[in-house]
């Protein structure tokens, strides 16, 4: 799976949805969050470029996911 980045990028928990996953250990909002702040960080010149880079590897490396199983339906 590819989880995308960015002021522009979807919320890692629209992502995952989309794709059919959830997050698992850390929640996904939690997730979004993080997310965020490294993006709002950068934006406003509090971190370079490399430092962007590297905390938004450290942020993939810890997101968890399980694929969402599908509801029985009631026949």
């Amino acid at each position: 799976m590819n989880i995308e980045l960015g002021a522009m990028a979807d919320d890692i928990s629209k992502q995952l949805a989309d794709a059919g996953y959830e997050a698992i250990g850390k929640s996904a909002d939690l997730l979004d969050r993080l997310a965020n702040a490294i993006t709002l960080t950068h934006i406003h010149g509090c971190i370079t470029d490399a430092e962007c880079r590297a905390a938004r590897k450290r942020l993939i490396k810890q997101i968890q996911i399980k694929r969402i199983e599908p509801k029985e339906q009631p026949e």
